[in-house]
């Protein structure tokens, strides 16, 4: 998919064979004006010890609900934006949102994946498959407060990088990812806010499952911790953000209930060689005329 904002000048990794991404994990609160002041206070601490190209945040960033008590709105006239399109200005940086809860015209929010740089903000993504769980202690529903979005996800490209688009509960169906990878993607995206239960059991395998069988970057960018939803209600995230590489490497692992940031620097001739090692290319093409 074409990026109908971006700023003339890229940040020099987006042309070259090494991209450098700081990934964010964080552990936000349902108030939107605490989760922004946070964020900025962070990035701009971080981004003063050494330059990322890009910026990846987890799943609800901005505003984080469980049960009766839903997210936060924001909409693309929300005046954060601006300050946040400010930061990736100063920093010549540019900032994945993770998802937000992005209210359009519809009576129901989206769960959308939204871009920032200094020309401003794209829309890229709204979450295909939402989320349920039910289990004898716990019901939770996405769709109660959401409706999906009604088209697969598309690489997006910068430069001379290309990446693919997934939100949270997307990563348990291969076929979004390898509809994706057949158009060309270096690195896949996963935000997410993992409950601990299906975390512990599940997060990693499935990422370094995505790693592999595309051949590509793997980027999983996870809320952790308890999260401050309400005087009564308090919501556990699982975190272990992870970076992998394309032969199944973790290369990065933030461990422990803490919201803090990692980076990893991307290489484009791993990539190469780990698909010259194991040719897919051609028999992927065939799978997706056969399907």
């Amino acid at each position: 998919m074409s990026l109908s904002r971006l700023p003339k000048i890229l940040p020099p990794g987006f042309e070259s064979e090494h991209l450098k991404i700081l990934m964010v994990q964080m552990c936000s609160s349902v108030d939107l004006n605490e989760n922004l002041n946070w964020l900025i206070e962070t990035l701009e601490s971080d981004l003063q010890k050494g330059h990322a190209d890009l910026i990846v945040l987890p799943e609800a960033s901005l505003s984080i609900g469980a049960q009766a008590f839903p997210a936060q709105t924001v909409t693309q006239g929300w005046k954060g934006w601006d300050a946040l399109v400010g930061l990736c200005s100063r920093h010549n940086t540019v900032l994945h949102m993770g998802s937000v809860v992005l209210q359009c015209s519809e009576l129901k929010p989206f769960n959308a994946s939204v871009l920032v740089s200094s020309a401003g903000i794209d829309i890229l993504y709204k979450k295909l498959f939402l989320f349920e769980l039910e289990t004898p202690k716990l019901r939770v529903c996405e769709s109660d407060s959401m409706i999906s979005g009604q088209s697969w996800p598309k690489p997006f490209k910068i430069g001379q990088w290309s990446f693919g688009q997934s939100i949270c509960f997307d990563l348990r169906f291969s076929q979004l990812f390898w509809k994706q990878a057949v158009l060309g993607v270096d690195a896949f995206l996963v935000p997410s806010a993992f409950f601990q239960l299906t975390g512990r059991a599940h997060w990693k395998t499935l990422l370094k499952a995505r790693a592999i069988e595309n051949q590509s970057y793997v980027l999983g960018v996870g809320q952790v911790g308890a999260h401050k939803i309400s005087k009564s209600v308090v919501r556990k995230s699982y975190g272990h953000s992870m970076a992998i590489d394309p032969w199944g490497v973790v290369l990065e692992n933030l461990e422990g209930q803490d919201a803090k940031t990692c980076r990893v620097v991307l290489d484009k001739a791993l990539i190469a060689k780990v698909r010259s090692k194991v040719p897919m290319e051609k028999q992927m093409h065939l799978a997706e005329k056969l399907c």
